[in-house]
C-alpha cells in the first residue's frame, strides 16, 4: 500500500513515475515499416479480478487511469486500485457494475456507461449522478443500456445505446434522440447500436449490430448507409460493426464481426484471416483498432491477441499468447486498446486481465537456434559474443 501526497503533489509524483517507466520506449527506434519485437507484461494485482472483463480504459489530468469493466469501475494511481461499483442501498454510487465505457469530455468530466444508465463522476464528492431513461420524460435518456460515448465538436456527448443513438446537451442538460423509422431510408438503419467515431466535419459515423455502418450528418439531418452485400466484394465485410478508427492520413478503419475495412473512394478493401497465411491478420474479430504516437496501427482482436499492421504492405505482424515466441500477454482476448499521456499503452483483456508494453524488454531481440530456419545460430548455448 503505497498513501498518496496530498493535492498537486500527487500529480506529479504519479506523472514522474510514469514517465520514468514509459520514457524508456523513445530509445527504441521503431517505424511502422519495422516492427519491434514488442514484449508485454501483465499488471498483477488481486483487485483486477474483481472488475472482470475489460472494456475501456482513460486517464485523467492527475496521471490516473480509470478501467471499465464487466463487474465495476477501478481507478488505478500507478500503486493500488480503488474499486467503484454499483450499491442498491447509495443513490449516488454507479447506476449500475457493468461498465462499457468511458469519457473524459473537453471540460475533463468523467462520464461513465454501463448497461443500465449514464453516469457522471463527481470528483468532489467522490461520488456519481445518474441518468435514466423516464418514459414520463421526452429529454430523460431515451435507453438505459450505454454501449459507447463520443464527444461532439461543440462539447455535446453522443451516446450509442440498445435502444438507439442519444445526443446529451450539458447547456440544456437534456438528451435528444435518433432512431431507425420503418420505411423511412434517411433514418438510423438500426437501433442498437455500438460504437460511435465523429470527423472533422462533425459528421458522426455509427456501427451497428445488424446494419454495418451509418454516417449521419447532423447539419442536414441526413444519413448514407453501408451495409454488407454477400455479392458486392467492395461492400463491408460484416454489418456488425464493432471499432471505428480514422488515421493521421484521414483513412477510415472500421473493425468488425467479420474482419477489418478501410475505406475509400471505391468503397471498402477488406483485411480477413486466411489460415494457410500468418502474415494475414490473426481472428476476424476486432474489438478496437488503436494508432500509437509512433504510427503503429494497433488491433485488438477477440479470440487472436493483438496485431499491427504494416499499412505499406498489407501484412500483419501478430502477438499471442502461448506462441512459439512468447509474447507476455495474458491471453488471446482482446478487447481493448488505450494510449496514455507518456505514450504507455494498455490493453483490456477477457474475461479479466490488464496488459502493457514492457518497453525495457522490447528494447532486447533474442537469438536462438531454430531447427526450422536454416538462418538462426548453430546452438543456442552462447559462450561469447565480439563486435565486428
Amino acid at each position: 500500500m503505497v498513501t498518496l501526497l496530498q493535492g498537486g503533489a500527487s500529480k506529479y509524483l504519479f506523472m514522474f513515475v510514469f514517465s520514468l517507466y514509459i520514457g524508456c520506449c523513445h530509445r527504441v527506434d521503431v517505424r511502422a515499416e519495422a516492427i519491434a519485437p514488442f514484449r508485454f507484461k501483465a499488471l498483477d494485482h488481486s483487485q483486477l479480478e474483481l472488475i472482470g472483463g475489460h472494456w475501456a480504459a482513460v486517464q485523467d489530468a492527475d496521471g490516473f487511469m480509470w478501467f471499465a469493466g464487466t463487474g465495476g469501475l477501478a481507478r488505478y494511481d500507478g500503486y493500488t486500485f480503488k474499486l467503484y461499483k454499483h450499491n442498491a442501498k447509495d443513490a449516488f454510487s454507479l447506476s449500475n457494475s457493468l461498465v462499457k465505457d468511458l469519457l473524459f469530455d473537453s471540460q475533463q468530466q468523467l462520464w461513465v456507461a454501463t448497461a443500465w444508465g449514464l453516469n457522471r463522476y463527481n470528483p468532489d464528492t467522490d461520488s456519481f449522478t445518474r441518468y435514466l431513461h423516464d418514459p414520463n420524460n421526452p429529454t430523460s435518456l431515451g435507453h438505459n443500456d450505454v454501449v459507447a460515448l463520443e464527444e461532439s465538436s461543440n462539447g455535446d456527448i453522443w451516446l450509442a445505446t440498445t435502444g438507439g443513438l442519444d445526443r446529451y446537451s450539458a447547456g440544456s442538460d437534456n438528451f435528444s434522440h435518433v432512431r431507425h423509422e420503418i420505411d423511412n431510408n434517411n433514418s438510423l438503419a438500426d437501433n442498437q447500436v455500438l460504437s460511435l467515431h465523429e470527423d472533422k466535419n462533425g459528421d458522426l459515423w455509427i456501427g451497428t449490430k445488424t446494419h454495418g455502418l451509418d454516417l449521419y450528418r447532423p447539419k442536414t439531418g441526413k444519413f448514407s448507409h453501408y451495409d454488407h452485400n454477400a455479392n458486392d466484394l467492395k461492400s463491408i465485410s460484416h454489418s456488425q460493426v464493432l471499432s471505428i478508427h480514422r488515421d493521421r492520413q484521414q483513412r477510415l478503419w472500421v473493425g468488425t464481426f467479420g474482419g477489418l475495412n478501410r475505406l475509400d473512394d471505391k468503397g471498402f478493401v477488406r483485411y480477413q484471416n486466411a489460415p494457410d497465411n500468418t502474415r494475414s491478420i490473426s481472428g476476424n474479430v476486432v474489438r478496437d483498432i488503436f494508432e500509437d504516437q509512433k504510427g503503429h496501427l494497433w488491433l485488438a482482436i477477440d479470440g487472436g491477441g493483438l496485431n499491427i499492421l504494416n499499412r505499406d504492405n498489407g501484412e500483419f505482424t501478430r502477438f499471442a499468447n502461448g506462441s512459439e515466441s512468447p509474447s507476455g500477454l495474458s491471453n488471446d482476448q482482446l478487447r481493448s486498446i488505450y494510449q496514455d499521456n507518456s505514450g504507455g499503452l494498455w490493453f483490456g483483456h477477457y474475461p479479466a486481465g490488464i496488459t502493457v508494453v514492457d518497453y525495457y524488454a522490447s528494447g532486447f531481440i533474442n537469438y536462438k537456434h531454430d531447427h526450422k530456419n536454416a538462418n538462426s545460430l548453430s546452438h543456442s548455448d552462447t559462450l561469447s559474443v565480439k563486435e565486428d
